[in-house]
């Protein structure tokens, strides 16, 4: 059983953070999966970090795919390079070498979606339909005899 110190925890949180599973984490850091289990039942200062490494780790991530969407909304520019090669004596070489900003539009389905999710009393992805008025408005059915005597089988009718 490996022993329990500040580092070792240091070095698992780290892993965690940076988005290792806990069996990932424990073997990267050099322990078994008993001694990272034990520790987390035994030792409640290595389960809160733990459990605050992944927080971090879920937080962070949260924030990228926030930034993610707003950029495909939004559109952005990237860098791209442009090489151009050439043929001297038989080999390549580079012969020019350019870096090209190149524009990725808005993507109309993202910003639809960021749209109706922060606005949504504004923008609505379906319509809707209110009924108004009262309810009080009462059938009311009355069987009146007209004397005339309805048939109950084919005989009668027959007759």
């Amino acid at each position: 059983m490996a022993k329990y110190c500040d580092e070792i925890v240091q070095e698992i949180c780290g892993y965690i953070r940076d988005g290792f599973s806990f069996e990932q984490s424990f073997k990267k850091a050099g322990i078994g999966e008993e001694t990272f289990y034990g520790w987390k039942r035994e030792k409640t200062e290595f389960a809160e970090a733990i459990k605050a490494a992944k927080k971090e780790f879920l937080r962070n991530q949260y924030k990228d795919a926030v930034q993610s969407l707003y950029k495909r909304a939004t559109g952005y520019d990237v860098e791209e390079p442009e090489i151009t090669y050439g043929d001297k004596d038989g080999k390549p070489y580079i012969k020019q070498k350019k870096v090209r900003t190149k524009h990725i539009p808005a993507d109309p389905q993202a910003l639809k979606f960021l749209l109706t999710n922060l606005y949504p009393d504004e923008w609505q992805d379906r319509q809707k339909n209110e009924l108004t008025g009262s309810l009080s408005n009462r059938v009311q059915i009355e069987y009146v005899d007209s004397g005339i005597n309805l048939a109950h089988s084919e005989d009668e009718i027959a007759e």
